[in-house]
């Protein structure tokens, strides 16, 4: 893993209101993974993990991050040279989801070893 890569689990939890301020009762807990990752064009070709000199001359730019096995989260592109084509989203998310799915390994290999 990189500096530029970034894991965390996340606890959601859904809470009901108490009757007459008696305070809240847990409905429902969700423990599940976030990761984030960066990813560009460079050079022509699609970059997982741009580090900064690649991100600074990249000619798109954009940082995904996905939650567990649920999908996205955010997706921020921009095309830093020109417009970027659908093919050129699509592949970066291909790159994206590749790169969260490492992190998610990564994580549980650290739980595994805690």
């Amino acid at each position: 893993l990189t500096p530029a890569h970034h894991f965390q689990f996340l606890v959601l939890r859904t809470q009901t209101g108490g009757h007459h301020g008696h305070g809240n009762i847990i409905a429902h807990i969700r423990v599940d993974r976030r990761a984030d990752d960066h990813v560009g064009v460079f050079a022509g070709q699609p970059v997982l993990d741009l580090d900064y000199a690649e991100d600074s001359r990249a000619e798109t730019d954009m940082n995904v991050v996905c939650f567990g096995d649920n999908g996205f989260i955010e997706i921020q592109g921009t095309g830093e040279q020109a417009p970027f084509t659908r093919t050129n989203l699509d592949a970066l998310l291909e790159l994206a989801e590749k790169g969260t799915q490492e992190l998610f390994a990564a994580q549980l290999r650290a739980l595994e070893q805690s």
